[in-house]
C-alpha cells in the first residue's frame, strides 16, 4: 500500500509516519489537503471542482441524471482500518423538491467517472435532503454492486446553511465501517449519533476518495451547494492521529 503524499510535499510511505497497525493511533495523518493545490483531484463536472484561489472544494450538486464528481486516486489503502476527516463542510443551498438531493463520500475501487449507478466496492457516506420530509446521513457499503442509498444506518439530520460541519468516516475492522458528522472541529460534539454498518469482508482494494451525486433520476430545482476547507487521511489505523 501506498499513499501519494500531501498537498505539501512529495511521496510519503507509511513507515515515514511509523503507523502502527491494528488501529492504534499514529502521530501524523497520511495525507492532508487544504486545496492551495488541486493536487491529483479531478472533478468529472462543472458542479463540483477545486478552488485554489479561496482554498476549498466547491460543490453544487443537482439531480439531473448526471454524473457530477470529484476524485484522487490513493492508490489501494488497507482492507481493514483507515480514517478520513472532512473539515469545514459548509452549505450555502439545500433544497429538495419532489425527488431529494442525493451525495456519496468516501472510497471506493472506482473512480470518479464511475457513477453511482456502476457495480464498485465502496465504504462512504450517504446523505439525503428532501425539503418535505427524509433529511438524513449514515454509513453506505457496496460490494460489487450500484452504490446504496437507503440501509438501516441512516439518522436524521437536518443541516443549517452557512453553519460549519465535519465529516468523519472509519473502517474499524474488515467488516465493521461507521460514520459521522460533528458541529465542532474537536469531533467530540455530534448531530446526532455515529451510523454503525456490518460490512461484508470483501469490500476490497478501495483506492478512489469520491465527493458525488447520486446519478439515478432527474428533478429540477433540488440542489446540495456549498464548500468545503480541508481533508486528512491515515491508512492502517482507526483512531484518529492527534
Amino acid at each position: 500500500m501506498k499513499i501519494h503524499g500531501t498537498a505539501k510535499g512529495g511521496a510519503l510511505s507509511k513507515k515515514d509516519f511509523g503507523v502502527a497497525f491494528g488501529g492504534a493511533a499514529t502521530s501524523s495523518w497520511d495525507y492532508t489537503s487544504d486545496f492551495s493545490s488541486s493536487d491529483g483531484w479531478t472533478s468529472t463536472a462543472s458542479e463540483i471542482s477545486v478552488d485554489t484561489t479561496n482554498e476549498e472544494i466547491d460543490f453544487a450538486f443537482t439531480r439531473d441524471n448526471s454524473n457530477q464528481a470529484l476524485g484522487r486516486d490513493f492508490d489501494v489503502i488497507d482492507d481493514a482500518t483507515w480514517i478520513f476527516r472532512a473539515y469545514e463542510w459548509n452549505f450555502s443551498t439545500l433544497t429538495g423538491q419532489d425527488s431529494s438531493v442525493e451525495t456519496f463520500f468516501g472510497f471506493s475501487d472506482k473512480d470518479q467517472d464511475s457513477s453511482s449507478v456502476i457495480s464498485q466496492d465502496s465504504l462512504v457516506n450517504f446523505h439525503r435532503y428532501l425539503s418535505s420530509e427524509a433529511k438524513q446521513y449514515g454509513a453506505s457499503e457496496s460490494d460489487g454492486t450500484a452504490m446504496r442509498r437507503s440501509s438501516d444506518e441512516l439518522l436524521s439530520w437536518t443541516p443549517s446553511t452557512s453553519t460549519n460541519y465535519y465529516l468523519q468516516c472509519r473502517r474499524m475492522t474488515s467488516t465493521a465501517f461507521n460514520t459521522n458528522v460533528f458541529d465542532n472541529a474537536g469531533f467530540t460534539s455530534t448531530v446526532n449519533a455515529q451510523s454503525d454498518a456490518i460490512i461484508p469482508s470483501t469490500i476490497i482494494s478501495l483506492q478512489y476518495l469520491k465527493y458525488m451525486n447520486d446519478k439515478r433520476g432527474a428533478q429540477a430545482g433540488s440542489t446540495i451547494t456549498g464548500t468545503l476547507q480541508q481533508i486528512k487521511f491515515a491508512d492502517g489505523v482507526s483512531v484518529a492521529p492527534s
